[in-house]
């Protein structure tokens, strides 16, 4: 049997990865011996979504049906590259319930991976390298503290991009306006009816958990897709136009470029649909990839690769730049210095419209805030005004509690797990601190913050019904 193509369903994106010995392939829909990949299946996959083709997934979803491959053969050892990529918040916490699960199963994991509130909370022990060498290596409590790794990859110190020169003084005509945009897949609407604008000199963000929208509305400002419903206009003219396509660059979620190219030549290649694009040195010094321009793009690494992405979506100096996801992926020096280049771009002027799930990412760099959920247009402002919306503050602290309980206590508005502790946000900090000590007299590890972007956007999707789509109870498979 040969292996179905990656746009295939569900079932058969799984079957393609389970060849055992002899190539012979696995069918995990009858009863078999590998306990572990029948727990991984039930897992990882939504009972009421295997027949859905995996390219209609949300991208958590794609990232569990590929962790479904790679368990179909039940390894004793499994290797995962960055499967926090792309992930939100909440799917990051999916993500590190599934690992713990499967160590408990007694499958061996090895993860790569540049996030590290999932390596730090998951690992047994962690293995630091820095240019292929190992400079640290022990539990998670003392790598992220060995100096070292501070330095080298972690970051000593804090870091926030320089604030703005000069004051931002919005255009009266935005240079991209989205009007009513309804857009969706067959019978599923994806989008109902959001407006979107974008002024000279200003970067608008768009947040939103996986599923939401945000990819679907990039395609459609893009030209790449048409909505069912609404106007959109680019520097005055469709997104499809000659003319505007000359003054937009674009880095993709799900960009792509052949392999077998030289990083020159994928530049070389760009430039050539531009008027006037940026000389070669600029954009090899803006995107970071100075010594990369004789490699073949296949051989560098996944953050190497986004670096190369964005050198493309920049070489025909655009005046209007859509940054699908740019820093997945990077590590925290290039993220850094992603951020720099970003704060330069649009102090020159120009504009973006950028799309993370690096929450920090969007409260350092937006002048505006867009808040996506499920289709709609929940929030939008200032960074400012975003936390604002979201009256209180966030207690953070290690308590025996369970979660039900403190959802119980007056005045709390919600509560999460977060990297061994609780993290509740409410409106009567004291009030809930008091209760909190007189309920758990081994309460410890107490923090009392004011409300971040973090928190103000769990809260305002949650708020507004977030997860219908995504957290739909996982239900056991009958193999």
């Amino acid at each position: 049997m040969r292996p179905k193509h990656h746009a295939g369903r569900q079932h058969d994106a799984v079957l393609a990865g389970a060849f055992g010995q002899g190539e012979r392939v696995i069918d995990m829909r009858k009863p078999r011996p590998h306990e572990h990949a029948r727990v991984g299946f039930r897992e990882q996959l939504y009972a009421d979504a295997l027949e859905r083709p995996a390219d209609d997934l949300p991208h958590i979803d794609k990232r569990l049906v590929e962790i479904a491959r790679a368990l179909a053969t039940g390894p004793k050892v499994l290797l995962l590259d960055e499967p926090a990529a792309g992930l939100g918040t909440d799917d990051k916490a999916r993500l590190r319930a599934l690992l713990r699960r499967l160590a408990a199963l007694g499958i061996a994991v090895v993860l790569v991976e540049h996030d590290m509130s999932v390596v730090m909370e998951v690992s047994d022990a962690v293995v630091a390298l820095d240019a292929g060498r190992r400079i640290a290596a022990g539990p998670p409590s003392q790598v992220q503290n060995d100096p070292a790794v501070l330095k080298a990859y972690l970051g000593s110190a804090d870091f926030t991009p320089a604030p703005r020169r000069t004051p931002l003084v919005p255009a009266e005509v935005p240079l991209l306006a989205a009007s009513a945009l309804h857009a969706g897949y067959g019978d599923v609407e994806v989008l109902h009816g959001i407006d979107i604008a974008v002024r000279d000199g200003e970067l608008v963000a768009m947040l939103g958990a996986n599923g939401a929208g945000k990819t679907t509305a990039v395609k459609l400002l893009l030209g790449l897709a048409a909505p069912n419903q609404g106007t959109i206009r680019i520097f005055g003219e469709n997104p499809r136009s000659p003319g505007a396509k000359m003054r937009v660059g674009a880095m993709l979620q799900v960009g792509k470029v052949p392999e077998t190219l030289k990083v020159r030549e994928h530049i070389e290649l760009f430039s050539c649909y531009y008027p006037n694009p940026l000389p070669l040195p600029t954009i090899v010094e803006k995107a970071g990839i100075d010594g990369l321009e004789n490699r073949p793009f296949g051989e560098l690494s996944g953050g190497q690769k986004q670096r190369v992405l964005f050198a493309l979506a920049i070489c025909g100096d655009p005046d209007l730049l859509f940054l699908d996801e740019p820093t997945v992926g990077l590590d925290v020096d290039s993220r850094r210095t992603f951020w720099r280049e970003i704060r330069a771009f649009v102090e020159c002027g120009r504009s973006v419209l950028l799309t993370t799930h690096y929450l920090e990412e969007a409260d350092a760099l937006a002048d505006q805030i867009l808040v996506l959920n499920c289709g709609t247009i929940v929030a939008e402002g200032t960074p400012a005004k975003i936390k604002a919306s979201v009256a209180g503050k966030t207690i953070r602290c290690s308590t025996l509690l369970s979660l039900d309980q403190l959802r119980a206590i007056a005045g709390v508005s919600s509560v999460r797990a977060q990297k061994g502790q609780v993290e509740i946000l409410t409106s009567r900090a004291e009030i809930v601190l008091r209760e909190l000590l007189a309920l758990d007299a081994t309460l410890a590890d107490i923090e009392v913050v004011s409300t971040g972007l973090e928190e103000a956007f769990l809260e305002i999707t949650r708020r507004e019904g977030a997860g219908n789509q995504n957290e739909t109870k996982m239900e056991e498979v009958a193999l």
